[in-house]
């Protein structure tokens, strides 16, 4: 497996092409291209501790191609091909893809391993600090010349520690970070290793195999030692695929002003003793007027489009106002029917109930 003489950089141009083309997709699909999707990226395969320890082993490799943003990919590109003029050719095509990929599941397992509160995590950060790991422990060895070693040496470092500082200020997954920079490093030796032997014309082309054998062996041990339950990656499931309708923001903005009237009416209804016969009439407007509100948001959001668990959630809203819209009928007819108030009291305890089963449905 000879070093690449020639410095052709075909294997990082295709990398950064792979990145830029999945990260095009994903725009078009709403994955954002400064705030990002994470249910997008989700259903790109994202790496998600209850999806990936379930069953979706493959999100450990398809999370360092997908970029939570563009200033996430150009960062991450830009940082790659920093080095790749020196490393590519120095390791030769087949050792750098190898060191790349399994830098980068080794990172993404070190985030799954890290972060027991299920992050969704994604991005080529951590393959690409494997990368700065590899040069780091080729630099340490006498591969690269003396003259150019120091120079380098003091620039890696730089960028890594400034990276890793960087990194502590939140919303950075530094696990993956210090997994690839490690697993990095100890892949660099053993590739420092086979490039000896090659200078001195002995094969070792066992090697890089054995690199990506023990790589995915690791990774497989792990998953198979932290299994999710099938109960956990169902509700997961359920819901990415009901926020997966078009409608759903709008339905979580109705919900909330949904919210904010009924606390308003029942603000009314409380304050008078529960007693609304007994309200003064601008008093009973207000309430009356807080009830047409909440129906007209109820109805909207029975018109979205949303997944099941929603749309259950917009009929208990709309059973919900229809029941309290019947208790001060019926509240209003006790005060102006006092001959029939014993028949109609007990027609508006049992709405009551009605509205006590709703609202911890609501809850």
């Amino acid at each position: 497996m000879p070093q690449d003489e020639n410095g052709s950089l075909s294997v990082t141009y295709t990398i950064i092409g792979i990145n830029v083309l999945v990260f095009m997709i994903m725009g078009l699909q709403g994955a954002g291209i400064f705030e990002a999707n994470g249910l997008v990226h989700l259903r790109w395969g994202s790496n998600y501790g209850p999806l990936t320890a379930s069953g979706d082993w493959w999100r450990l490799f398809t999370a360092i191609f997908l970029h939570f943003g563009i200033l996430h990919l150009a960062f991450n590109m830009y940082a790659l091909f920093s080095i790749a003029a020196y490393l590519e050719p120095m390791l030769g095509k087949l050792r750098y893809i190898a060191a790349y990929l399994c830098c980068g599941i080794l990172a993404s397992l070190a985030s799954l391993w890290w972060h027991t509160d299920s992050v969704n995590s994604a991005g080529a950060s951590g393959a690409v600090f494997g990368m700065y790991g590899v040069f780091l422990a080729l630099l340490t060895t006498n591969i690269i010349p003396k003259k150019a070693r120091k120079q380098l040496l003091q620039s890696i470092v730089i960028f890594v520690l400034f990276n890793l500082a960087y990194g502590l200020k939140g919303g950075i997954d530094s696990a993956a970070h210090i997994g690839g920079l490690v697993s990095g490093a100890i892949i660099g030796y053993l590739f420092a290793f086979t490039i000896k032997k090659e200078k001195k014309q002995q094969a070792a082309l066992w090697v890089a195999p054995a690199v990506i054998a023990i790589s995915i062996f690791i990774c497989g041990w792990y998953l198979q030692q932290n299994k999710v339950s099938p109960d956990v990656r169902n509700n997961v499931l359920r819901d990415i695929k009901n926020d997966s309708y078009p409608d759903v923001d709008r339905f979580k903005e109705l919900y909330q002003e949904f919210v904010i009237v009924q606390d308003d009416a029942l603000q009314i209804y409380h304050q008078h003793g529960d007693n609304l016969s007994g309200l003064p009439q601008p008093i009973l407007e207000q309430f009356k007027l807080k009830l047409e509100q909440a129906n007209s948001i109820a109805v909207k959001m029975m018109n979205l489009d949303v997944g099941d668990e929603m749309k259950k959630l917009a009929a208990t809203v709309n059973r919900y106002v229809e029941l309290r819209k019947k208790e001060m009928e019926l509240t209003l007819k006790i005060s102006a029917q006092p001959t029939n108030a014993n028949t109609l009291n007990i027609e508006r305890e049992k709405v009551k109930k009605e509205i006590d089963k709703e609202l911890l449905k609501l809850k």
